[in-house]
């Protein structure tokens, strides 16, 4: 008898943590959605449908610390990516990335696996975007290798960056909505 209560107090405690796991998500859906609407269409309005892969050009300073070559320098179809202003849209999306990020992880706790996976997805592609529109306006953000290869990450791991990164902490109708942005890019 006693090991059947035990059983019973053990599967009421996990019903308990799952249900409470599933009400967080529901809570913390809209953010994480308008959050990763944002970061596509900001991602689809400064970079071209289609962009040959290279590598930013840059040299290694004494320090150890990075210094890109002027846009002139520059491959030619990074320049053409780079030579653009960050616009008001794009600002505007990055506002609305860094609202919605502020609100999700208001919810978050980080005591459990899933609010870390929630954090680490919504400050990784916060924290590409905000380098690679940092770098649309000054190259001299961009200080060591891995800022290069976040850039070259931003530029040419998009569809990663929807399909993986962010579909793991989105509803299914925003991916929906996220593959009918992606196949208007394709």
């Amino acid at each position: 008898m006693r090991e059947w209560l035990a059983i019973l107090a053990v599967a009421v405690i996990t019903i308990v943590i799952l249900a409470l796991t599933e009400l967080r998500k529901k809570r913390i859906a809209p953010y994480c959605d308008a959050f990763a609407l944002a970061f596509c269409e900001a991602a689809e309005h400064v970079l071209p449908r289609h962009l040959a892969a290279q590598s930013l050009a840059y040299a290694v300073n004494e320090a150890g610390k990075i210094n890109v070559l002027p846009l002139d320098e520059q491959p030619d179809a990074l320049r053409a990516v780079f030579s653009q202003q960050v616009d008001e849209y794009a600002m505007q999306r990055f506002r609305v990335m860094h609202d919605q990020r502020i609100n999700a992880q208001k919810l978050l706790t980080g005591f459990n696996l899933i609010d870390k996976k929630y954090n680490a997805c919504l400050n990784h592609c916060y924290d590409l975007m905000n380098l690679f529109l940092s770098a649309l306006e000054d190259f001299s953000v961009i200080v060591e290798k891995k800022d290069i290869e976040d850039i070259e990450s931003f530029l040419y791991k998009q569809r990663h960056l929807r399909t993986v990164t962010l579909a793991s902490i989105i509803t299914p109708a925003c991916r929906e909505k996220l593959d009918l942005l992606q196949g208007a890019a394709d």
